[in-house]
């Protein structure tokens, strides 16, 4: 397939501002496609080569497009560097200069979609000696045998500013459209929600359709999009909200993890699905010996701990996220898993189970001790039950508490933000607020749309 053909449809999506017409152009797109390029060309939409979790970045700066775009077009980098800075966008420099000089590339040969994406992974596979001037070459080359529009988002792509305004659920109701009906979405988005993988979704549902889709279920290695919580101005409100009775958490000040624990390894995942196992190893390896089953997926909070066993603040556990010297950090910064949810065990999906169900076969299911932990949790009824948690919280320094229905509809709700869960802290009711006196020290210059700001 023409890498053309995707450029061209990435530039009608630029060009409209409307989500219903941004779902057409898409349908019909996808409508056009053999099944085996939907899941490249899904990911290429949003400026990827594969999900989020799975790490692989194309790691491409500002500054080392501008001399790919330079190498390619004769001009100086320096003159390159200023284009960006006035127009914003990489994409619209090249697109500009190489509409401009389009008769070096007489001899060019046409770029494909596989050509395309091998190019990617190699931009994003190379590493040590050299690997910026060998990336750049990747770029070069293809800008070389690229069409203006092909060239401009080539240059997104491989910065991750896209600038089409597609978002993953516009994606999803593309595909409902292409390849089921709109009462099918939930279920496709729920494919979605389990496995935070929407090339998987698309390639499932063009090439199996519902029925493949149905068979699509929580896999131990795919984190799910974690489940959000609401909000409310009061613990008044909160319980009235719950029907005066709920199970309260501490709310800790830490980082949250969802753990994948299987018989040969452990991944931890952020909420943004982020693969942090390298910062957590001492977690990763006490999860997997506490727990008392084949595999688990859990939440949970890394919260860091100082040598009397007190809570710390979150920039202190932020330490663990530094790319270099884990091993001294993790001796200086110790921290303990607060576990909270179980969403899967011994092969089965547990996120339709109520939450009170949930909670309890996790307890059961681990060894609670050393830096394996569950969080502290109470069933209250009543508003003054859940001032004194919301105290006792406080105490422990942490943040606020969570509030958590315990009703049979109490499911673990994959990617959505409900009143299932509501979050309440200190700064919610504070009728006083701490001030702070700034002084602006540096700005950014405008990117993007905002150039020149």
């Amino acid at each position: 397939m023409r890498f053309s053909s995707i450029a061209g449809v990435l530039d009608r999506l630029e060009s409209t501002a409307s989500r219903l017409e941004m779902t057409s152009i898409l349908a019909e797109f996808f409508k056009t496609l053999d099944p085996e390029d939907i899941k490249p060309i899904i990911y290429l939409t949003q400026g990827k080569i594969v999900p989020d979790f799975m790490g692989i970045e194309l790691g491409m700066a500002d500054r080392l497009v501008a001399k790919a775009i330079a190498f390619t077009v004769g001009e100086t980098e320096g003159k390159i560097s200023e284009m960006m800075i006035k127009l914003g966008d990489p994409g619209t420099v090249a697109e500009g200069l190489i509409a401009g000089k389009k008769q070096m590339t007489l001899l060019s040969q046409p770029l494909t979609l596989e050509r395309v994406t091998n190019s990617l992974f190699a931009i994003a596979q190379t590493e040590g000696r050299d690997s910026q001037g060998k990336k750049m070459k990747y770029l070069s080359n293809m800008l070389h045998d690229s069409e203006p529009i092909e060239a401009r988002y080539l240059c997104r792509i491989v910065t991750g500013r896209m600038r089409t305004g597609v978002a993953a659920m516009t994606i999803l109701d593309a595909l409902a459209l292409s390849f089921a009906d709109k009462d099918a979405r939930p279920e496709i988005e729920r494919a979605y929600n389990v496995t935070s993988d929407l090339g998987f979704v698309g390639a499932t549902l063009a090439g199996l359709g519902m029925e493949g889709i149905s068979g699509i279920k929580v896999k131990l290695g795919n984190p799910i999009r974690v489940m959000l919580a609401e909000r409310l101005p009061s613990l008044a409100h909160i319980m009235e909200k719950m029907g005066g009775e709920c199970a309260m958490e501490y709310k800790y000040d830490g980082i949250r993890v969802q753990a994948h624990i299987g018989p040969d390894r452990v991944k931890l995942y952020s909420r943004r699905l982020e693969d942090m196992t390298d910062n957590f190893p001492d977690i990763a390896e006490a999860l997997r010996d506490r727990l008392n089953a084949e595999d688990a997926i859990i939440e949970g909070e890394c919260v860091a701990i100082n040598n009397e066993g007190e809570m710390m603040p979150f920039q202190t556990v932020t330490h663990r996220r530094r790319k270099h010297g884990m091993a001294d950090a993790v001796s200086e910064y110790p921290v303990n898993i607060f576990m909270f949810d179980l969403l899967y065990l011994n092969g089965k999906d547990l996120t339709m189970l109520p939450y009170t169900e949930r909670r309890r076969i996790l307890t059961d299911s681990f060894s609670i001790s050393g830096k394996v932990r569950l969080s502290n949790m109470m069933l209250v009824s009543g508003t003054d039950e859940a001032e004194a948690f919301f105290e006792n919280a406080l105490r422990a320094r942490c943040e606020g508490i969570m509030a958590k229905s315990v009703g049979c509809e109490s499911v673990y709700r994959a990617g959505s933000r409900g009143f299932l869960w509501i979050k309440y802290k200190k700064d919610y009711s504070s009728n006083l607020m701490d001030s702070f006196d700034l002084a602006v020290v540096g700005a950014f210059y405008g990117m993007s749309k905002r150039a020149g700001k």
